[in-house]
């Protein structure tokens, strides 16, 4: 497979194929310089088969309660640690910066918030990607399903809630060992290499330390398989409840997409009232989310007292319909690139051991083929509807579902272990490799992309105008560096200059001075996606410039900081 993807990702542009830069470099960068290891790794594998064979496999000594309890402490320690070591603080997606600002909105008990009337005629310029089309530019809120911001905003009241993902991680860990407790309940040592290939993975560890919602997505889609093997009333109502907060994290699609194949199962072992249950909840939970952001503009509409727009301009259909692409080499490209990334972001032998349990376990384990399929639907599902995932640690759109390719490797081990095969020795070694020599590896790749957005970030937060313009056609994602609080409290406030009409400086400059970010000062972010920095300011910006002496703009220069 790593063969396949490998030539797929290297050929493809040779033969003429698009290959967005961005997404190019990280490859090159930070993929390809790991996959040796990783061809190493699947040639131990393989190699097991010519080891040395024993009559009979010596029973799983119980692994200790307290050795759970010490690995969740360790990794929520770590993720929480790596937030401010890694990452600094910073946010450095706008799918995490939407994620704080709907919770700073929550938090106040809102729903959405009212944007303040001096700006409403500029309110684009403040950044309004990926917010919802509220009408009048009267209020805002993002366009995302409300509950993982939510969490963040309870969590929040009582602690840091940069812990949020840290709790989700652990969460997705001792549901895996639930679940592991209940199909191996005399192989202590399946439980442990689950186990071992999760919290070895540098994407679960370092997604863990950000505000993407993935890893909530990921711990709710282990408590829902856990309470859904678990069986009985108990175990059915709780996997509902999960299923509604799963569904309404971020998107609806993600868990949905998880939640399929394991209805099919119940079709296929004709559990009729089961299915049926299962149908009618995820029917009345689709029905739900579906309409959240229909009737939160019909809210904010009778609010403004202006004409909503109509479900099908604000919906989640709708949405689809705009993504919707042919797919072409361009799109076999990015999802080739995606699939190397999320397997170099792994634990060495997660691939090798998840295929061959595959292949070891369809025909004997019911749960097998199920978890194979609900990989398979999200490479599917978004290889049609958005190929490029833009930022992300390993491929993020798989990892909702990275649990189901940790239980096919444990599977893989148990098959291995049962024909006779001694794979202890390998398998610790390539978790002592993933966690020693790999994580800290992609752990400084994630710093080195963060840093330089940090130190833009802190450049603006330390600059004494009211407000920043940022010229941010001048790098890539400069724009997520305009990101502004819903009650626009931060000083100071920041605007998009590709957005903002010269006409509208005059206005801009009775809220206090002003101060620019010009391309120029951009060249740290262009020099790390290996693009040629701009010599100086775009054409938008300098008209922007000249408005604003035009108007006699109080304009102060920035600060310069180490």
């Amino acid at each position: 497979m790593l063969v396949v993807l490998f030539g797929l990702a290297v050929l493809l542009p040779a033969s003429g194929v698009a290959a967005k830069p961005i997404t190019l470099l990280l490859f090159v960068t930070q993929d390809l310089p790991v996959l040796p290891l990783f061809a190493l790794a699947t040639l131990a594998r393989a190699s097991v088969n010519a080891a040395s064979h024993s009559s009979a496999v010596p029973k799983s000594p119980a692994a200790p309660w307290w050795l759970l309890l010490v690995a969740a402490s360790a990794v929520l320690i770590l993720c929480w640690s790596g937030r401010y070591i890694v990452f600094q603080g910073y946010d450095l997606s706008r799918d995490e910066q939407m994620a704080v600002f709907d919770a700073a909105i929550f938090s106040n008990a809102r729903l959405f918030w009212p944007v303040a009337a001096e700006w409403q005629s500029t309110a684009r310029a403040l950044n309004q990607d990926f917010m919802l089309s509220l009408p009048g530019d009267s209020f805002w809120v993002s366009s995302y399903l409300p509950v993982h911001a939510a969490i963040r905003a309870f969590i929040g009241k009582f602690a840091d809630p940069a812990l949020t993902s840290p709790l989700f991680v652990v969460l997705g860990a001792l549901s895996l060992w639930r679940i592991g407790t209940r199909l191996w309940p005399d192989e202590s040592d399946s439980r442990l290499v689950a186990l071992l290939l999760y919290l070895c993975s540098s994407q679960v560890l370092i997604s863990g330390m950000t505000s993407f919602s993935m890893s909530a997505h990921l711990g709710l889609n282990l408590l829902w398989l856990a309470l859904f093997l678990h069986g009985g009333r108990i175990g059915h109502l709780g996997a509902i409840t999960t299923g509604f907060l799963a569904t309404g994290l971020h998107q609806p699609l993600f868990h949905p997409l998880f939640v399929l194949p394991f209805l099919d199962m119940l079709r296929r072992q004709r559990r009729w009232r089961t299915l049926a249950f299962y149908l009618i909840a995820y029917g009345a939970i689709g029905l739900f989310w579906l309409a959240w952001p229909v009737w939160l503009v019909d809210r904010a509409a009778e609010l403004a007292g202006a004409y909503a727009p109509s479900s099908a301009q604000v919906g989640f259909i709708a949405r689809l319909r705009a993504l919707l692409e042919p797919f072409d080499g361009e799109s076999l490209w990015l999802m080739t690139v995606n699939l190397l990334r999320f397997v170099t972001w792994q634990h060495l032998l997660l691939v090798p051991l998840a295929i061959f349990g595959l292949f070891a376990c369809r025909r004997t384990e019911p749960l097998v083929m199920p978890l194979a399929m609900g990989l398979l639907l999200p490479i599917l599902v978004m290889a049609a509807l958005l190929p490029w995932q833009g930022h992300g640690w390993g491929y993020r759109y798989l990892q909702p579902v990275l649990g189901n390719a940790c239980i096919l490797g444990a599977y893989g081990w148990q098959a291995l272990r049962q024909r006779g095969l001694a794979v202890r020795r390998q398998v610790l070694w390539a978790s002592a490799a993933s966690v020693l020599l790999l994580f800290p590896l992609h752990a400084f790749m994630a710093y080195r992309v963060a840093a330089p957005y940090v130190r833009l970030d802190r450049l603006i937060a330390a600059t004494p105008a009211s407000v920043v313009i940022v010229d941010d056609g001048g790098a890539p994602y400069a724009r997520d560096l305009v990101f502004n609080l819903p009650d626009l409290s931060n000083r100071p406030i920041r605007i998009a200059g590709s957005v903002t009409s010269p006409s509208a400086m005059e206005g801009i400059c009775r809220g206090g001075s002003i101060a620019f970010l010009d391309a120029p000062q951009l060249h740290a972010i262009s020099a790390l996606y290996g693009l040629k920095p701009f010599a100086k300011p775009t054409p938008e910006h300098l008209e922007l410039k000249s408005a604003a002496m035009a108007a006699g703009c109080d304009v102060v220069d920035l600060p310069i900081v180490g």
